[in-house]
């Protein structure tokens, strides 16, 4: 893959050391989930642990593209810092889709960043010939909400699971096809 840019931004494959500095903090627990918004930091360490039953971060790579899942790291363009995660997987066959995840280090929130890089990522995982693209997100997450929204998702469905606390909860999904993104980002798929 090589690296998709936008005007602000640069997406692709990061180094686990990258991964260390976006999940600084647990983003569990900013997501607002029962109204807790703390900046709770993670051990370092147990984030070098996802990437442990790979000899590479290459090998790593590949292993999940294998599984139809794809993870990039979203860096500014101007200082090359990575500020964020995406993650495409949960391939539905029937949908042919991915469902995608998001996450920006909370001191870049509130500058558009997830949306710009959301777009840009979608654009690239429609060019592999996926249909369909799932934004799933917790009831109470309003930021996921607020971003699926701006993005221009469409409810799909919602489903009964237990939120991080183990409580029950909803998650709502939403759709975008291939159709409708070219529609609304024309001048990204030109």
């Amino acid at each position: 893959m090589i690296p998709i840019e936008t005007e602000r931004l640069i997406i692709k494959h990061g180094t686990i050391e990258d991964y260390v500095k976006v999940h600084e903090y647990d983003f569990n627990y900013l997501q607002g989930i029962e109204g807790i918004c703390e900046s709770v930091k993670r051990d370092p360490n147990e984030v070098r642990s996802w990437f442990q039953n790979d000899s590479s971060i290459e090998e790593h790579y590949k292993r999940l593209e294998a599984k139809r899942s794809y993870n990039f790291i979203i860096y500014l363009k101007e200082t090359k810092e990575p500020i964020g995660n995406i993650g495409f997987d949960r391939y539905d066959e029937k949908q042919n889709s991915l469902e995608i995840s998001c996450w920006i280090h909370p001191n870049y929130w509130g500058n558009g960043y997830a949306k710009e890089a959301l777009v840009k990522a979608m654009e690239y995982i429609f060019s592999l010939g996926y249909d369909n693209v799932i934004y799933g997100y917790d009831k109470d997450n309003k930021n996921s909400k607020q971003n699926c929204e701006k993005i221009g998702f469409i409810p799909y469905k919602q489903e009964p699971q237990n939120n991080f606390l183990g409580h029950p909860s909803i998650e709502y999904q939403n759709i975008m096809s291939k159709e409708r993104f070219e529609e609304l980002y024309k001048k990204h798929t030109k």
